[in-house]
């Protein structure tokens, strides 16, 4: 897989192209599978920001954007994205 950088949202373009690519098949009940493992509830939140909300409470001080934390929080929510996906196909396949 190539991506152009390593952003969470390059990571969750590219899954949505995936998704789009199969018709939406590739992703049929992951939004519902990550609300029910993430947050045990549903939601009206898209997937990818249950996905990274466990990394998202710091990004509400501005003084963030400017910082080495970005970094740190798409290298985070990106290897969470994968993993989730992982667990999401494998279970699905069984």
């Amino acid at each position: 897989m190539f991506l152009p950088d390593l952003r969470y949202n390059t990571y969750v373009a590219f899954v949505e192209g995936c998704n789009s690519a199969t018709e939406g098949v590739l992703l049929e009940g992951f939004g519902d599978w990550v609300h029910a493992r993430i947050l045990g509830v549903q939601t009206s939140f898209h997937w990818s920001a249950v996905v990274a909300s466990p990394y998202l409470s710091h990004r509400l001080d501005e003084s963030w954007q400017h910082s080495p934390k970005v970094d740190e929080f798409d290298a985070a929510a990106s290897a969470e994205l994968l993993a989730q996906l992982d667990a999401f196909l494998a279970d699905r396949s069984t």
